[in-house]
């Protein structure tokens, strides 16, 4: 009878271990809203942007994410003048979150993200145009992420971006180097599966 009892406790636990394992394949869809301080050399103003994004589980706290912006802000560009830029970044990162209490995680993140500023074009002659609208860039995170339950959450980050390549700098119209920006995120997100 003990070996009946001990085979029944090894076959529930093997079979339970499979929906336990789904958790690694979860995928979460968010949105959030983000303010961005952009670096002085870049002479552009902060903005508010809105965005979307989705998460893959790869091990129980460990995930990939990729994310997509969209906004508007004014650059400044020689002679005094301003120019409309529609901005939509993108990004993907791994994420670790480690557990701080029963429903909340720290969220730590890095990877690579596309700066994208569209029309930030200067005109050098009337036959030439100098364009300078992507930006291969590093991004990092922290945060914060409570659960509401066993589907939505909400999420707070801050948000750092790093371009090493050279940025166009519009009030001297030249290429200064590195620039850093900064972005304060909250958002929600829900679990589609697992």
């Amino acid at each position: 009878m003990r070996k009946h009892l001990v085979g029944i406790a090894v076959l529930t636990a093997l079979c339970a271990a499979p929906a336990h394992a789904q958790k690694p394949l979860a995928l979460e869809l968010g949105g959030f809203g983000q303010f961005n301080l952009f670096d002085k050399n870049l002479d552009l103003d902060n903005s508010v942007t809105v965005g979307g994004r989705a998460s893959l589980h790869l091990f129980k706290r460990l995930w990939a994410e990729g994310d997509i912006q969209y906004g508007k802000t004014d650059w400044a560009i020689p002679g005094g003048t301003t120019k409309s830029l529609t901005l939509r970044p993108w990004a993907a990162r791994l994420v670790y979150a480690p557990k701080l209490a029963e429903k909340t995680s720290l969220l730590i993140g890095g990877g690579y993200q596309q700066s994208v500023y569209i029309g930030r074009t200067e005109q050098v002659t009337a036959q030439l145009a100098s364009k300078n609208e992507y930006e291969d860039t590093f991004t990092g995170l922290i945060g914060l992420k409570q659960c509401l339950n066993e589907k939505w959450s909400l999420r707070g980050d801050i948000v750092g971006v790093y371009a090493p390549s050279p940025n166009q700098n519009s009030t001297s119209g030249t290429l200064d180097g590195t620039a850093s920006n900064y972005g304060l995120r909250a958002g929600l997100g829900y679990m589609a599966n697992g």
